[in-house]
């Protein structure tokens, strides 16, 4: 088992806050993007779990309520479940990444543009970038609104 300080919806909150921070900066590397995505999408999805299950803060919200409230959460989880088990095992939004863009710089020493699209059940297409950051802001909105930050 895990300590204690290792395991609260704090700790899971500032894993997040890092890499959240890492996926929002340059990359020269289109595979480390690849792979921070892909966890950040999880561990984003998953700080619900963390805020449910930490007994300091599961009475404090309907946290199941306030993310299916949220569209950018809800297109998040299809992301995540999609991204964790292969195919979603619930669809939300019928949220899909269906085409990269990269652009590498090569010679140039300038980090790579990269950019995923993702299209929804409705036609409407998103960045990947502009899903993560809106995600990040309700979490941040939920999050104030029970004074946990």
């Amino acid at each position: 088992m895990l300590r204690r300080d290792l395991t609260n919806w704090r700790a899971q909150w500032d894993r997040m806050e890092r890499l959240y921070a890492r996926v929002m900066g340059p990359y020269m590397s289109t595979v480390a993007f690849d792979d921070d995505v892909r966890h950040l999408l999880q561990d984003m999805w998953h700080l619900k779990d963390w805020l449910k299950n930490d007994p300091g803060t599961s009475k404090m919200c309907d946290y199941e309520g306030e993310v299916a409230r949220s569209t950018s959460l809800r297109i998040l989880a299809d992301l995540a479940n999609g991204s964790k088990h292969l195919a979603r095992n619930h669809n939300r939004v019928h949220a899909d990444v269906v085409s990269t863009n990269i652009t590498v710089h090569v010679g140039q020493n300038r980090p790579a543009d990269i950019d995923y699209v993702v299209e929804l059940g409705s036609g409407e297409r998103l960045s990947i970038q502009d899903v993560i950051r809106s995600a990040h802001d309700d979490w941040v909105s939920i999050l104030k609104g029970v004074g946990l930050l």
